[in-house]
């Protein structure tokens, strides 16, 4: 899950973009107009839109949350039947839980879907959305639809994984999903991470390692803390969370709160959410559904956690 986390966070490349070495995703226009479809906007106010939609996604990926909802505002307003500015409305709006709302993404999604039903990488966000919110049924079916619009993309085989990925009784089943998109980029970093998280869950610490070894700047040391705790390697471990920690606070808080979690280190790991909740770290958006905080699930203060987070009990 923490690929998804990264991904929420602005930290990943755009979704309407392909990781490198993977087609384009497919962009299919619908068969029909959808029910009360908004009016064509001019030229000059389609022009504006996306405008605004590509400065905020530049401000998106500098984490300037609150800037890239402006600008995915203005672009809604220019053009409401742009779908890619409901898109990036939607993703801003889980990105930060600083102005978080569930709602308001899921209605963006719904609203970008019904204008462009055959956009794989709309269908894929969706899921995780869904999957965030409880809606898991609805997160594997839409998921599911996402592969089968653009069997070619990366994005829609990991966004299946990780929704597998939510819920011990199919971890198993992310193998299939998740080998998809190692066969189409073995480089990507959300790829190998994947696999981290997999191996993790399944208790193949070596395995783990191995992989997290690989995962560049930053995850290789995440994931290796985590692998060389399931290892019984306390100072490995201990040593690669140090350097984390040193390196990467600001903008790994969630990460962090995960790898003591996963160590069983409970105080250390709320002291970590609270840091990231403070942060407005969009990978909070993912405490229910990770199993990496499967530990700290009983204590109270993850349930006044996930109240302060507007998320189904």
């Amino acid at each position: 899950m923490f690929a998804l986390a990264s991904a929420a966070c602005g930290r990943d490349e755009p979704a309407s973009s392909s990781p490198a070495g993977a087609p384009a995703p497919t962009r299919t226009a619908p068969a029909t107009a959808p029910t009360a479809a908004p009016a064509p906007a001019s030229p000059a106010d389609a022009e504006a839109a996306r405008a605004a939609v590509a400065r905020g996604r530049l401000l998106f990926a500098a984490r300037d949350f609150a800037g890239a909802r402006a600008a995915f505002a203005e672009a809604m307003q220019r053009d409401p039947a742009s779908a890619d500015a409901l898109f990036w409305a939607g993703r801003a709006d889980i990105a930060s839980s600083a102005g978080m709302s569930y709602s308001r993404a899921i209605e963006y999604f719904e609203r970008a879907l019904a204008l462009e039903p055959g956009n794989a990488s709309i269908a894929g966000r969706y899921s995780v959305l869904l999957m965030i919110v409880g809606r898991r049924t609805e997160a594997l079916a839409t998921a599911r639809k996402g592969t089968e619009l653009d069997p070619l993309s990366v994005e829609s085989w990991l966004s299946l994984a990780n929704v597998y990925l939510s819920d011990r009784s199919s971890v198993a089943e992310a193998r299939g999903p998740i080998d998809r998109a190692f066969a189409l980029n073995p480089e990507s970093t959300f790829v190998k991470s994947s696999l981290v998280t997999l191996a993790l869950l399944q208790g193949d610490g070596a395995q783990a390692l191995a992989v997290a070894r690989t995962a560049g700047p930053a995850w290789s040391q995440i994931l290796t803390a985590m692998a060389e705790h399931t290892l019984g390697h306390a100072q490995e471990s201990q040593a690669a969370l140090d350097e984390v920690v040193a390196k990467y606070a600001h903008e790994a808080a969630y990460q962090i709160a995960g790898i003591y979690a996963w160590r069983g280190e409970k105080d250390k790991a709320f002291e970590w959410l609270d840091r990231a909740y403070a942060q407005a770290d969009g990978g909070m958006a993912y405490i229910k559904t990770d199993l990496f905080l499967e530990s700290i699930r009983s204590d109270p203060r993850f349930a006044a956690m996930v109240k302060k987070m507007g998320l189904p009990a």
